[in-house]
């Protein structure tokens, strides 16, 4: 499916950025120890996700509301990427359901990097892995 636009409302740097970018969203549900969740993210998850290849910003959102009737969000991670990097995730093989794994493995391949990891599942993708 081909999607297109009307450029007459786009103009400019900032347009073009937006139409070579696309939102990867995270929800988190409530987690059982929100301190240590808060902690581990603040510490270790953002500082990673920060070094994602061209990830222009990094926005979360606290306590937002439910969506669509449902128990709300403990918390939403909002990144900004490539459209490339998109659609080649959105074209790897389904060895795992992880969005963010699938996203990480798109964008090692999409630019030549080497993933360091502990997850065995990787390892199918042939992607270049450097044991944790």
């Amino acid at each position: 499916m081909r999607l297109g636009t009307d450029r007459r409302y786009l103009a400019g740097p900032a347009a073009a950025s937006m139409r070579t970018m696309v939102r990867f969203l995270v929800l988190y549900k409530q987690p059982h120890d929100p301190a240590a969740f808060d902690r581990h993210y603040r510490e270790i998850h953002i500082p990673l996700a920060k070094k994602l290849p061209g990830l222009r910003r990094y926005t979360i959102s606290r306590d937002p509301g439910a969506v669509r009737g449902g128990e709300p969000y403990y918390l939403i991670a909002e990144l900004p990427i490539r459209i490339a990097h998109a659609i080649a995730a959105s074209q790897l093989p389904r060895h795992h359901e992880d969005p963010f794994d699938r996203m990480l493995i798109a964008q090692a391949f999409a630019e030549g990097l080497t993933v360091v990891t502990h997850d065995k599942r990787f390892e199918d993708y042939g992607v270049a892995l450097l044991p944790a």
